[in-house]
């Protein structure tokens, strides 16, 4: 960014990695002096540190922390007054470990109300920037565009107005109750192109992808294909799937493309968040922290974290 940019608004916040680094890790417990031994095998040792608290490593951070601040995604837009580094790390925090409120509280000393409101609030405005994030990509030279999977996260049983279970909530994969989400994943670059969800565990994968407006009309539209696994039927001018006639190229070529998917789908997992420990709010908020999730593993993808080639 231009220094006439930031002169434009006098509140911009510009940290550079070493700054955010210092920040995060002072704020944790480590002490001044600790962090000033310097080296290049230290500072890769402070960024995995920095990671395993806050969910990504400092230069992806900085990135999100701009650009949360210099949006036109009103959305996604934080105000001047809401601009506090501090909120921030609490609330990448919050979505890496996802902690009780009491553990939050223990961990940084800071009323409940607080934690809660400036964490929801900051962690909707990280997923709201979905929208320049989480793009569709222009490939009309070649019709296959991407490879796509639904990932089960398990829940708390939620509730249900006259029976003591909601059945359309039930996970098979974790024999418990939980949530489905859709993923598609560009099969030339290393970016997400396509979430939708969450839904009730109950709704499998191809009745996520036959949703309204959702992946089989965006294909019909654009006229492309995706690589999926057997679980996707019945859709073969959209999706391709494993089949015993593909020659030895073609077989390796979409077991590469799901071996990839699953790989994105174990970053989403690093943030606990999203991982199977089990999500303790309701379905609204489990929404806002897997759009959070996935807007933070595109930036760590684009910044130096990209995935293998097919």
């Amino acid at each position: 960014m231009s220094d006439s940019d930031e002169s434009i608004d006098p509140d911009l916040q510009v940290l550079t990695p070493e700054e955010m680094l210092r920040h995060g890790m002072l704020l944790v417990g480590w002490k001044e002096k600790q962090l000033k031994r310097k080296s290049k095998k230290r500072w890769d040792k402070w960024c995995n540190l920095f990671a395993a608290d806050f969910g990504a490593r400092p230069h992806v951070l900085c990135q999100i922390w701009e650009d949360l601040q210099t949006t036109d995604v009103a959305e996604a837009y934080l105000q001047p007054a809401e601009r506090n580094l501090d909120h921030f790390l609490y609330t990448m925090h919050f979505l890496k470990a996802y902690p009780t409120e009491k553990q939050r509280q223990n961990k940084w000393h800071i009323c409940d109300r607080i934690l809660r409101d400036t964490g929801w609030l900051i962690a909707g405005k990280i997923a709201a920037m979905k929208i320049f994030k989480i793009v569709w990509l222009d490939t009309e030279d070649d019709i296959w565009v991407g490879s796509v999977d639904g990932t089960h996260i398990k829940s708390w049983e939620p509730t249900h107005d006259k029976y003591p279970k909601d059945r359309t909530a039930f996970s098979f994969k974790h024999h418990s109750s939980g949530f489905n989400c859709e993923i598609a994943l560009s099969l030339k670059e290393s970016k997400i192109i396509w979430i939708n969800g969450p839904f009730k565990a109950g709704t499998n994968d191809i009745k996520m992808f036959t949703s309204e407006g959702g992946l089989a009309d965006k294909l019909r539209e654009t006229g492309q294909r995706v690589i999926a696994d057997h679980g996707y039927k019945g859709h073969d001018d959209a999706i391709s799937r494993p089949n015993s006639l593909d020659s030895a190229e073609v077989s390796k070529f979409k077991n590469r493309a799901r071996s990839r998917h699953e790989a994105v789908n174990g970053l989403l997992k690093h943030f606990k968040c999203t991982d199977s420990s089990g999500f303790r709010h309701g379905i609204e908020k489990f929404s806002i922290c897997f759009e959070a999730s996935a807007v933070v593993t595109q930036y760590r993808m684009e910044l130096g974290e990209p995935l293998f080639e097919i």
